[in-house]
């Protein structure tokens, strides 16, 4: 009652210079200045001031207070104002509303926020908690409203508010800590979310450095609709729902000096109180889940880990922050994903935090099937990151992946359904392609190099395959289709069996006039048909080398150009066999030559397939009139030619008949048992000491035929017999 008395009899007194004591406290607090209306004695917070119409003044503008409050109670302890002082015990404010505002500039009406983060000591409010006796604060039932004029319409700043804020920092009379807590709502068009902030900090005295306190605690928010958020976080919702909500549980702890280390789950969903979307790809979920753990140390952020979840896609990384509120901070990372769409990259919440128009380059390069990135390293700054692809960039990053069912497109070789894997350094690809498609022929262990992948690429590569030849055969055939070779190419057909094949190719992919081509086939029990010849090709083996060099086939003057290259080509046709087949497809002055050499074993019942259908070849008759009726020839047969013009080709070489026997069609007579060599050349046929035996009689033929034109010939032959 004493008390009572006492204050009573200050009031009347002092009540001025409570007023002005109150003021000061707030200023403390806020750093602006602080207007007050009415001052009253009340009691029914403890012995208090009741402060009306309190409101605080705007870093900013001069129109606006930046903080009312209809009430505020500036509790006093009784003992010390039984000695005539006073002594605030908490500060209670009720129906406050907040206004704070972020101008054209990017400032924000409290203060400067890189400080708040960086150094958290140097805030009022720890500054008056020590240097005062004050054990509590409290704000009840408050609003926040929040404007934003960056990058906006003068007219039409974006709004945030949060409502029934309720703040508390108090000081248990037999415990040394301090416990605050934070929370509120924020409204949305369906239910609000709601927020919550709290923890401990320990106690620090008047001379105690705060950047020893140590303080610790938790945030929870709840149904937070992205829709209230996404213009600042467009970047990384873009690709979210409007519908969708998240909530975050998160733990922290730290000290005053600036260091935070924080950890702790974000989950979003699909509000069911919402029509879901009529058309959406079942693949990519509709919830996921991020857990990570983080450090934070005055400006820079050290992200120890990070997880994020939607099933079927996962993904992980680690990296640091430097200057992180600075406008192009230094970054450093490694991640990792599990498979995604190629065509629905920028679809996945953890991959459209990079430029689109990285997810549209790959997307011109790559598209179907799945990539997934086992490792994906950068380290440089944030400009950097997003001009990646620039050549001064390729350094930064390095990146291993693989694809799976990849389709190619161009300037890369056009491959379908790639799976392999692949390795990035200094913009250099290293890849090891397990099983591919060309023109619909099969590929297995393509290995090798590409340069500028996104860019200019310049391709090193090596493939190593056995193949199917008539696939192989129809590939070949659309890569000549407008080449001169073409024609002697098409002429065979129906291919069986397979073919083991090494390519390489070396040069730049969007020249291919540029591009440096070397292979080998080597062919293995091959049959096949050849246009104009009856007997089916068999048992075909050999080896066979293409090679194509840009410099040198730009050189008209060039001499010989070799393109193919075949060697020990040998198979089966009919009952007859070759052998020992080599020759060289090139180009002379610009001319397609073909050079060849083989050895023939052929039958006497297979010589009308050999023998020419011209009808101005004297060979030709013998085809019509002669019988072959036993023995065979071995034949070394040579030629060369223009490929387009046939009948500039020239044969050469020499027979030798090992008990050959033939018969004019109508005599009774034949010609049996022939043995000795042919030379033939130039369109003549040279006969060596023939011998044999024509019915019963020995004989012994020698001379020389003009084959080529029968009307023409000058023949010379001499035949001796004993019968």
């Amino acid at each position: 009652m004493i008390a009572v008395f006492s204050l009573a009899y200050y009031q009347m007194r002092n009540i001025v210079e409570i007023k002005g004591i109150a003021i000061k406290k707030l200023e403390e607090l806020t750093r602006r200045e602080v207007k007050i209306g009415d001052a009253e004695m009340d009691i029914v917070r403890g012995l208090s001031i009741r402060l009306r119409d309190v409101s605080v003044k705007s870093r900013l503008t001069a129109e606006e207070p930046e903080l009312r409050a209809g009430s505020v109670w500036v509790v006093v302890r009784l003992l010390p104002l039984l000695r005539n002082q006073i002594e605030v015990k908490k500060i209670i404010v009720q129906g406050a509303s907040l206004r704070m505002v972020r101008d054209s500039k990017g400032r924000l009406s409290l203060g400067d926020l890189r400080q708040w983060i960086t150094e958290p000591n140097e805030s009022g409010l720890f500054k008056v908690l020590r240097v005062s006796l004050m054990n509590k604060l409290m704000v009840e039932d408050g609003t926040i409203q929040f404007q934003d004029y960056l990058n906006r319409a003068p007219d039409d700043p974006l709004r945030l508010s949060f409502k029934h804020i309720h703040f508390s920092i108090r000081k248990s009379f037999l415990k040394s800590p301090f416990n605050f807590n934070l929370k509120g709502e924020i409204p949305s068009e369906t239910s609000p979310a709601t927020f919550q902030v709290s923890g401990v900090f320990d106690n620090f005295y008047k001379d105690q450095d705060l950047t020893s306190i140590p303080i610790n605690g938790k945030l929870r928010v709840n149904g937070l609709n992205v829709a209230s958020f996404r213009p600042y976080l467009k970047k990384v919702l873009d690709k979210v729902s409007l519908d969708s909500v998240f909530s975050v549980d998160t733990r922290f702890a730290g000290s005053l000096d600036g260091k935070m280390q924080t950890e702790g789950t974000v989950k979003y969903h699909r509000d069911s109180n919402k029509e879901s979307e009529t058309l959406r790809d079942a693949r990519i979920s509709n919830s996921g889940q991020l857990e990570y753990k983080v450090t934070i140390d005055h400006d820079t952020v050290d992200i120890e880990s990070l997880r994020f979840t939607s099933e079927p896609f996962k993904y992980t990384a680690k990296g640091s922050v430097a200057n992180f509120l600075s406008r192009n901070p230094s970054i450093s990372f490694n991640l990792a994903s599990d498979l995604f769409q190629v065509n629905k990259g920028i679809d996945y919440l953890a991959l459209n935090f990079f430029p689109e128009k990285y997810h549209a380059l790959i997307q011109s390069r790559f598209k179907n099937g799945s990539i997934k990135i086992n490792s994906f390293k950068f380290s440089g700054s944030l400009d950097e990151l997003m001009e990646l692809t620039k050549e001064k960039n390729l350094g930064l990053f390095s990146s291993e992946f693989e694809m799976k069912h990849v389709d190619w497109q161009s300037p890369l070789p056009k491959l379908n359904n790639v799976t392999g894997t692949f390795n990035v350094a200094k913009g250099n690809t290293t890849l090891n392609i397990d099983k591919a498609t060309y023109e619909g022929q099969p590929i297995t262990n393509l290995n090798g190099t590409i340069a500028g992948i996104m860019a200019r690429p310049q391709v090193n590569l090596t493939v190593d395959n056995e193949v199917d030849m008539s696939q192989l055969h129809g590939t070949i055939k659309k890569i000549f289709k407008e080449h001169p070779l073409f024609d002697s190419i098409a002429v065979y057909d129906e291919f069986e069996g397979t073919a083991k094949v090494r390519l390489n190719l070396k040069g730049p992919l969007d020249h291919i006039d540029k591009l440096e081509i070397s292979g080998e086939i080597g062919l293995h029990d091959v049959s096949l048909n050849e246009e104009g010849f009856e007997p089916r090709l068999k048992n075909l083996n050999g080896q066979i080398t293409y090679t194509h060099k840009p410099e040198i086939a730009k050189d008209k003057e060039e001499s010989w150009v070799p393109i193919v290259r075949y060697e020990n080509l040998s198979g089966n046709f009919s009952r007859s066999s070759f052998s020992n087949m080599t020759g060289e497809i090139g180009f002379r002055n610009g001319e397609p030559i073909e050079k060849m050499s083989s050895t023939y074993k052929i039958l006497s019942s297979d010589l009308p397939h050999i023998l020419s259908d011209d009808n101005e070849d004297v060979l030709a008759s013998l085809k019509k009139d002669l019988d072959f009726t036993s023995g065979e020839l071995l034949v070394n047969y040579r030629s060369e030619g223009n490929l387009t013009q046939p009948l500039t080709q020239k044969e050469w070489g020499r027979i030798e008949l090992k008990n050959f026997s033939m018969k004019y069609s109508n005599r009774l007579q034949a010609m049996i048992n022939l043995n000795g060599n042919i030379s033939y050349g130039d369109g003549k046929i040279i006969l060596k000491s023939l011998k044999g035996r024509y019915g019963d009689s020995p004989v012994q033929i020698e001379g020389k035929i003009n084959h080529k034109n029968i009307n023409t010939q000058v023949s010379t032959l001499r035949i001796n017999s004993s019968g």
